[in-house]
């Protein structure tokens, strides 16, 4: 297929080739359209000066010691129009004319720059959404909650175009913010990996004897551990042979049949071929998460063709159709209720089976970032030629 020589300004005031970046999400959009596109011109990131960096970052921790207050100094209004002076520099000075602007998890960057040009924005939750949907957002300060909102509200009023990953996300910019539906597309996100498996390499996966349920999360309590912990108890209880694996965290908790693997980056070879195996070696990716606005664990599930039983909260529903790839339940459901169903997939192999091959399938056809940066990339000619 050949590019386009439309030139992307992908904005962001971190660095998007840096794969901690929005763990890895940006650098995974800005490859995506590098393949649509000529000229992908990289705006970010932007560095405060330091001696501003370091106080903010110490003003904040002596807050939180002493008030146990979150200040979130790092998207306040003066920084995020001092992102847009720097902003405007780096497009001025850009070797190549930029022709629209991409903007991913980047209001800060963008909510106060004066451009002419046309601006998409793609974010996996919005700025009040965000806030009332996490419970560790209750203790942030009235200072912060104010100008993260006034930040979001003009982001989305300078914005032309956005794209979220999921309809739980959309659904809430349309409605709270009154934006036109048709400037608002669902497209989701891929699976952040170097290298997807061969189709023929998952879904041959062997069902038949020990299940190996797996949860990935760095926050044990938010994901949902002890509920998978206690419904992994009770299918032991009721003889049903199957494991635990324990990925990314510590739980407080230990049992004979579980594994527990603190931590692996992704960016060093050996650790990132060992998560590999990891999803390889697995039959159900099991996460009863508590809050999740997306979840690209359930891209990176899908690509190795492991079904997921997980919750029908925030925006999970988008990746995981219960019943297809995999099962969503209620948010007030506990272990039993898991274990029950999980129970049910270990009673009917054929249809645990199924689950996988729908999985890779949906992989294939929606939770990769070759289709996302299609979609994407549609979007953006088409606001180059509504401006034209």
């Amino acid at each position: 297929m050949k590019k386009s020589d439309i030139t992307v300004g992908f904005l962001t005031t971190t660095d998007p080739l840096d794969k901690r970046s929005w763990s890895g999400t940006q650098y995974r959009m800005f490859k995506a359209l590098e393949n649509d596109f000529e000229h992908v011109v990289r705006l970010g990131p932007v560095h405060l000066p330091k001696v501003i960096g370091h106080s903010l970052f110490h003003f904040r921790n002596l807050v939180r010691a002493v008030s146990g207050i979150n200040l979130n100094v790092f998207n306040n209004i003066w920084i995020s129009r001092y992102y847009a002076r720097v902003m405007a520099k780096h497009i001025a000075n850009s070797p190549e004319k930029i022709d629209v602007l991409f903007c991913p998890a980047a209001a800060s960057g963008f909510a106060y720059l004066q451009t002419p040009l046309p601006i998409c924005y793609a974010s996996d939750t919005s700025s009040s959404q965000f806030q009332t949907y996490y419970s560790q957002n209750k203790k942030l300060s009235r200072i912060s909650v104010k100008h993260s909102n006034e930040i979001e509200t003009n982001a989305i009023n300078r914005a032309d175009m956005f794209t979220y990953p999921s309809n739980w996300a959309a659904d809430y910019v349309i409605e709270h913010y009154n934006v036109d539906p048709k400037r608002v597309h669902v497209i989701e996100f891929g699976a952040n990996l170097d290298r997807a498996p061969a189709r023929e390499d998952v879904i041959d996966r062997d069902f038949s004897s020990t299940i190996n349920l797996l949860f990935l999360g760095l926050e044990w309590e938010r994901k949902g551990g002890s509920i998978a912990f206690d419904a992994f108890k009770m299918l032991l209880d009721r003889g049903h042979d199957v494991t635990l694996t324990v990925c990314g965290c510590v739980p407080p908790v230990k049992h004979p049949r579980m594994t527990v693997i603190p931590m692996l980056n992704k960016n060093i070879e050996e650790e990132n071929n060992r998560f590999v195996a990891l999803l390889h070696d697995s039959h159900i990716l099991f996460l009863p998460t508590r809050a999740e606005c997306y979840g690209i664990v359930f891209c990176e599930a899908a690509a190795f063709g492991l079904p997921v039983v997980t919750t029908a909260t925030g925006g999970v529903p988008t990746p995981v159709k219960h019943g297809e790839n995999g099962l969503t339940l209620p948010f007030e459901d506990g272990p039993q209720s898991y274990a029950n169903e999980i129970e049910k997939l270990l009673k009917d192999r054929d249809q645990l089976k199924n689950m996988s091959i729908a999985s890779r399938d949906r992989y294939e056809s929606h939770l990769n970032w070759d289709v996302w940066g299609h979609a994407v990339g549609d979007l953006l000619k088409q606001l180059v030629e509504n401006r034209g």
